[in-house]
């Protein structure tokens, strides 16, 4: 072979190369100088430094093994994660309001009340036992029942008790309490060896026991207000969350269950101007709004429950709130729930009464959480899209459509999901820099739903 063709070759790969860098967001695609230059490399040898020594003894990088461990790690041991807590990130886009916050925060804050009240399919020496927690008025006789039964083999399934004495009795005290808590409420390593159908029935019921804790008035606006507060504080000035309205009520705080959607709003927007008065200059704080989502089990059609009342209710709302209702969705475990495809009159009617009355509530659908390819739940992609989605959750089986691809790619449909997050991104990537990290959050800001008034505040 002559040393032509091979260097011919040569020169064909490393154009190619290029050629497909220049598409992702590595932010090596221009020139730089000599401040981004220096930056970029003192990161990378950081990183480099970082897979050999931190990940190296655990044969992985954090990756590439379950975050709940990963996590541990990049605490106690990334000098990286460090710096890039400190680093601006845009805007949160994708995230569930009620799975935002530590569990044991809001036990923390539910705990503190004496409202709360809890009970259980069995004996909790049971290991088969589940629970369920609840809001009572402060003169219910749930909360003057004897805690302790519950631990014993006369405890009727289902009896209502005061949580705090529950928790008090608890083998092991409070502290193990909440350890046993937590394991419901959160999805474990262990899950990793489970069927989806498996995990998705865990992950259902971690938001039922959490919205036992947190749909009450008082914790559920300061949650928000924490929530917030930690954003600002890893530097995300900025979110976009979904919470679900499946539910006409939350508890009040007299512990009757009369705090109606509109309320939910007044506790939001009270929370954000918490969070905004103790933000900082250097870890700003500008504000979120609220994706009105219900869940995709719902009957489509009118009548009270069906999706054709959550619709009204969400222009409702709009109406009312204009600067808070950023988006629409319907979530859920999409193999298992309704198709984009039942709903489609109904959703339909709604983007012509949002013409009729002058309002603007895009679409933000999870669409192709699957690994089906010509499934239900991975056809939702065509649904969603004809349906003029602003953005898609998740979208993992998108890729399986290179039609659907250019298509996202020409109408900047986002698919974004953030120390953790950034972290995972920089160090799975041989290619990415810090420049690449900062257009994550340039694209993040561009693909919010008011990123024309959030230009003036960079």
């Amino acid at each position: 072979m002559s040393k032509d063709v091979l260097s011919m070759y040569q020169a064909s790969r490393e154009a190619l190369i290029q050629q497909e860098r220049a598409l992702g967001h590595h932010g090596l695609t221009r020139t730089l100088s000599t401040t981004e230059f220096t930056a970029v490399k003192l990161i990378q040898d950081l990183r480099d430094h970082e897979l050999a020594a931190v990940w190296g003894e655990h044969g992985a990088a954090g990756h590439s093994m379950p975050f709940t461990r990963a996590q541990r790690i990049i605490q106690e041991s990334s000098e990286l994660f460090k710096i890039i807590k400190e680093m601006p990130k845009g805007a949160i886009l994708h995230c569930h309001l009620d799975a935002m916050n530590d569990p044991f925060a809001l036990l923390r804050l539910a705990f503190a009340h004496p409202t709360l009240a809890i009970s259980a399919t069995a004996p909790l020496t049971s290991p088969t036992a589940t629970i369920a927690f609840h809001t009572v008025p402060l003169t219910s006789p749930h909360l003057q029942s004897p805690a302790t039964s519950i631990y014993t083999e006369a405890y009727i399934p289902g009896t209502i008790l005061p949580a705090a004495g529950v928790r008090a009795a608890f083998p092991g005290g409070p502290a193990a309490f909440d350890d046993f808590v937590v394991k419901f409420i959160t999805v474990t390593p262990e899950s990793a060896t489970w069927t989806p159908a498996e995990v998705w029935a865990h992950f259902g019921n971690t938001f039922l026991i959490a919205g036992g804790l947190l749909r009450y008035e008082p914790v559920f606006e300061a949650y928000i207000e924490e929530v917030f507060t930690l954003c600002a504080k890893d530097s995300v000035p900025y979110l976009e969350c979904r919470i679900n309205f499946l539910d006409e009520f939350i508890y009040g705080k007299d512990g009757e269950l009369d705090c109606p959607h509109r309320e939910w709003l007044i506790l939001f927007q009270r929370a954000m101007e918490a969070a905004k008065s103790k933000a900082t200059t250097s870890r700003p704080f500008w504000g979120a709004r609220i994706i009105y989502s219900t869940i995709r089990f719902i009957d489509p059609g009118e009548g009270k429950g069906n999706l054709r009342w959550y619709l009204e209710d969400c222009l409702e709302l709009k109406r009312e709130f204009p600067d808070l209702i950023a988006g629409f969705d319907l979530v859920g475990w999409e193999d298992g729930l309704r198709p984009l495809a039942d709903y489609i009159e109904d959703l339909l009617w709604f983007k012509e009464r949002q013409k009729e009355e002058g309002l603007n509530i895009p679409y933000l659908f999870h669409a192709g959480e699957t690994l089906g390819d010509g499934s239900k739940a991975d056809m939702n992609l065509y649904d969603a899209i004809l349906l003029d989605t602003k953005r898609i959750g998740h979208g993992f089986s998108l890729p399986q459509h290179p039609l659907l691809m250019d298509i996202c790619k020409n109408k900047k449909i986002g698919n974004l999901g953030l120390s953790y997050d950034f972290y995972q991104v920089f160090t799975a990537s041989d290619q990415m820099t810090v420049l690449g990290l900062g257009q994550l959050g340039r694209d993040s800001i561009e693909a919010s739903s008011i990123y024309l008034i959030l230009l003036t505040l960079i």
